[in-house]
């Protein structure tokens, strides 16, 4: 997990050029992605799919747990899961809301983006269906939460804004 992108001179290389670096990383690694952050501050880490949570444990699990604490780095951020791949239920996967609510909750609307994982999420479900559980939870915020999270972070991190 740990590349020579975020290493001595290139670490530095990569966050002058203000680029984000997406991790894909479980519980075995979320200790590494605490660690990146705090060695280097400039760079917005973009970890995948909330951690790639065990729905089994729940939110309060280890694992999770571990990704929530990463929000004291302002530096990391977190991407929306495949729902279809994650989830444990069907459309709506109702399963991953208490997640979604939790990452939110901890990290802002500020630092939360939205990922569908496609054309990956299509596979077993309409990008419709993929969408449902993040656009649930995100009723429960206000349009402008909605509109950082399905859009503007994403236009944040890659300078289209």
């Amino acid at each position: 997990m740990c590349s020579m992108a975020t290493r001595g001179p290139h670490g530095e290389a990569v966050a002058e050029a203000g680029l984000p670096v997406a991790l894909h990383a479980g519980k075995e690694n979320i200790a590494l992605v605490g660690m990146l952050a705090a060695a280097y501050p400039g760079i917005v880490y973009l970890l995948d799919h909330l951690g790639r949570p065990d729905l089994r444990e729940g939110i309060g699990g280890s694992g999770f747990a571990a990704v929530l604490a990463l929000a004291k780095h302002e530096n990391v951020w977190l991407k929306t899961p495949n729902a279809p791949f994650f989830s444990q239920q069907g459309s709506p996967y109702d399963d991953l809301a208490p997640f979604l609510v939790a990452a939110l909750d901890a990290f802002g609307a500020k630092r939360v983006v939205w990922g569908s994982d496609w054309p990956l999420c299509t596979e077993a479900a309409s990008y419709q269906d993929a969408r449902e559980p993040t656009l649930s939870v995100l009723r429960q915020y206000g349009e402008n939460d909605k509109r950082l999270v399905l859009r503007g972070n994403f236009e944040r991190l890659y300078h289209r804004v």
